[in-house]
């Protein structure tokens, strides 16, 4: 007869191999991943203008400043957006927009009557401090509006 404590042995080994067997035949991919890790090509503080509430026929300048953070040498373009609305109330409406690093300072102007909706400017790799000055008048037969939202977009190829 054989001695209980071989064939606990004996059984302790087969039940370890099982596990390890089954432990093998269960095992499945629960999570699989694809990563694309790129840099952002420009980094932007968005800015506020505020203009209050406003009659027909006031005019007025606000001003503002920010930065943006260029990571990659290109064409920027600034194209005035939502113009539809403010269009209809607004006889002048003109943005300039101050670039300014260490060895550059460029000047564009968005808006009406004397600007254009769109313009592009090469950024070299730097950080920029951006100057805005909004120059509005109010046409003297406005009529009631309210708007809140983007007027400047920033973006490239």
């Amino acid at each position: 007869m054989k001695s209980p404590t071989l064939v606990a042995a004996i059984i302790g080994v087969l039940v370890a191999i099982a596990g390890l067997i089954a432990y093998s035949v269960v095992a499945l991919n629960l999570v699989n991943i694809n990563v694309e890790i790129q840099p952002s090509q420009v980094i932007v503080s968005t800015v506020n203008l505020n203009l209050g509430t406003l009659s027909p026929g006031s005019n007025g300048t606000v001003s503002t400043s920010t930065t943006i953070k260029v990571n990659q040498g290109r064409e920027y373009f600034f194209a005035l957006v939502n113009t539809e609305q403010l269009e209809g109330e607004f006889s002048t409406f003109l943005v300039t927009i101050t670039f300014s690093n260490s060895t550059q300072t460029t000047t564009i102007t968005l808006g009406w009557p004397n600007g254009g909706y769109n313009d592009t400017v090469y950024l070299a790799p730097e950080t920029y401090t951006l100057y805005i000055t909004l120059q509005y008048t109010v046409y003297s037969n406005a009529t009631a509006m309210t708007f809140s939202g983007p007027i400047v977009e920033l973006g490239y190829n």
